[in-house]
């Protein structure tokens, strides 16, 4: 498959997905958040890791609630990075100390007030922001390969955060620079 063929393929899955997952309701969204949670604190990998990195969720988009699971972490001791998008379709992370040191940058994206990037980033758990995923563990992001090219660069378990109906039956289209997960995490499931 061509480069402009995948690119055409994931539109279309993104916007399927996308307008799928804005179609859930506050309800349904609320009871999937607390079960996800839930699932995600009782893991190994999580309970174990000192460190985890984790995107700042945006309630307008509809995705999983990652400020329950920041707080959390943060009240039991984690070290806890978040990233900051810069032009170039780069990743910067920052240490956080609080749930309240975040504000909203030109994109609408909840970002760290304080932007010093941590001295190293060697996360053992890293969230990552998608848009679907399937059962192989691939996933389907917002297109603009930031992530990508950070989970290249780490070694920690990479964790999907979605709701159940953003998971693919069918295998996503993914091209060589794709990164496939380790764990999605939904309110039903863990797929390992």
């Amino acid at each position: 498959m061509s480069s402009t063929e995948l690119k055409s393929q994931k539109k279309a899955v993104r916007k399927h997905f996308l307008q799928v997952r804005s179609n859930i309701s506050d309800q349904d969204k609320n009871k999937a958040n607390q079960r996800i949670f839930e699932s995600v604190i009782e893991l190994e990998q999580f309970k174990s890791a000192e460190t985890i990195h984790i995107y700042a969720s945006m309630e307008e988009r509809n995705e999983v609630d990652t400020f329950h699971l920041i707080e959390y972490s943060l009240e039991a001791g984690k070290k806890v990075l978040v990233p900051v998008m810069q032009k170039d379709a780069k990743l910067i992370h920052c240490e956080i100390g609080s749930i309240n040191s975040f504000e909203k940058n030109s994109w609408g994206v909840p970002e760290p007030i304080d932007q010093t990037p941590a001295e190293s980033c060697n996360p053992d758990v890293i969230f990552v922001p998608m848009v679907a995923g399937d059962l192989e563990k691939n996933r389907i992001g917002y297109g603009k390969g930031y992530y990508d090219r950070f989970l290249k660069s780490v070694s920690g378990t990479k964790i999907g955060l979605l709701f159940e109906k953003q998971l693919s039956t069918k295998k996503l289209p993914t091209g060589p620079f794709d990164v496939a997960l380790d764990l999605l995490i939904t309110e039903n499931q863990t797929i390992v």
